[in-house]
Parts: structure tokens; C-alpha cells; sequence
């Protein structure tokens, strides 16, 4: 089944063998849902937490047309800190961020408020420039807490040859929303029924975004 329900419109807006840009791989949460929606979709995930390595490759091994790349994506070549939340002593390592201030929007220091004292532990990851690759993506799919804008500024030629569909978590509003209108793009949702695509509206967690 699918992990979130947005992922149920793929079924509706993919070609039957789609090539897919999974970045923010986390756990393979996504991976499962993409293959659920299209079996012979053909995914290359991106994910530069080590903690995720094992069980990624693992899934990778399982699915057939799955490649697991263990690094980020971002806009330039470098390696950079990532940010993992420890609450009492718990690790939150699927809520990790490159940028530290996208764990202080309000909704997410009163989440933490309510498991208790937060603290970060530090980890350096490397990153790569997705446009270096030179995909033919039929969808990016960008869950990378909060550095969102950053993905998209690094695949912006990809994006504007291949014209692909893209879904993205709303974490990094702001700054992603001026590289997407650059890019021609404009922001839709799902329908009630998830078979197809209407205009965006209201607060979301995910946004679809698509060529005018």
C-alpha cells in the first residue's frame, strides 16, 4: 500500500515504466509506494544518511530497476552537515536536515516540545549536483526536510529538457517557490478521488508541480 496518499496519483499521471528520481530516499518509504503505483517504474534513490544504507540496498536487492545512491543531492559538489534530531535520548535520524533552521518552523519545535529536550547530533555526508547525471526523469519525487529548493536549483536543466513531473514536500516553500515559476511551473494537487491532477489550494504537506 501506499505510505502517503499522494502517492496514489501515480497510478494516474505515470507511463507504465516511468523513470523516477527518488531524493530523500529516508527508510524506502517511497520506494515501496512508487513500485506499488508502477512495478516497472525503473527508481535511482538518493539518500546520504549511512544509517539508511543497509536496509535501502536491501530493497534494491528485493525490486528490480532500483539503484540506491548513498549521498544527496544538492546544488553544488560538497560535503555538508547534517542535523539529526536526539530527543531524550532518542534518535530521530528520518528527520534529518542539512539546515538546521528548517527544524524551527513552529509546527515542528511544538512537535519536539512535546516529545521532550532536543539536542542534534552532527554527521558529514557528501553531495552531488543532480543535473551531472544527465536523467531523462518522468518524475522527481524531493523529501529532503527543509533544503528542497536546494535539489531543484541542481537538476534545473533536467527539469527544463525533460519537462517532469515533480513532487515535492512543502518544507522549503519559500525558496523553492521563485526556481519554480523560473521554471515555468505551477503547483497542482491531487483531486479527492486521486485520479487526477486540479489546482493547488489550502495547506498541504506535498505539492505536485507541473509544466505549464
Amino acid at each position: 500500500m501506499y505510505h502517503d496518499s499522494d502517492f496514489r496519483l501515480l497510478e494516474a499521471i505515470l507511463p507504465d515504466e516511468p523513470f523516477v528520481l527518488d531524493v530523500g530516499a529516508n527508510k524506502g518509504q517511497s520506494i515501496l509506494s512508487i513500485k506499488f503505483a508502477r512495478p516497472k517504474a525503473i527508481i535511482h534513490s538518493f539518500e546520504p544518511n549511512p544509517e539508511f544504507n543497509d536496509q535501502l540496498q536491501t530493497l534494491a536487492d528485493l525490486y528490480q530497476g532500483v539503484t540506491i545512491h548513498n549521498f544527496g543531492l544538492g546544488h553544488s559538489y560538497s560535503e555538508m552537515e547534517f542535523f539529526i534530531p536526539v530527543i531524550n535520548g532518542i534518535r530521530y535520524p528520518e528527520e534529518a536536515t542539512m539546515r538546521l533552521e528548517a527544524l524551527q518552523e513552529p509546527w515542528i519545535v511544538e512537535k519536539h516540545k512535546r516529545r521532550g529536550q532536543v539536542t542534534f547530533e552532527v554527521i558529514r555526508a557528501h553531495i552531488r549536483v543532480g543535473d551531472m547525471f544527465r536523467f531523462a526523469p518522468d518524475l522527481i519525487k524531493i523529501d529532503v526536510e527543509g533544503v528542497e529548493s536546494e535539489v531543484v536549483d541542481g537538476l534545473k536543466k533536467t527539469i527544463e529538457y525533460y519537462s517532469p513531473i515533480l513532487l515535492i514536500e512543502n518544507g522549503d516553500w519559500h525558496r523553492l517557490n521563485p526556481i519554480i515559476l523560473e521554471l515555468g511551473y505551477v503547483a497542482m494537487m491531487p483531486d479527492e478521488s486521486f485520479s487526477k491532477l486540479i489546482p493547488f489550494s489550502g495547506a498541504r504537506a506535498n505539492t505536485f508541480y507541473v509544466k505549464q
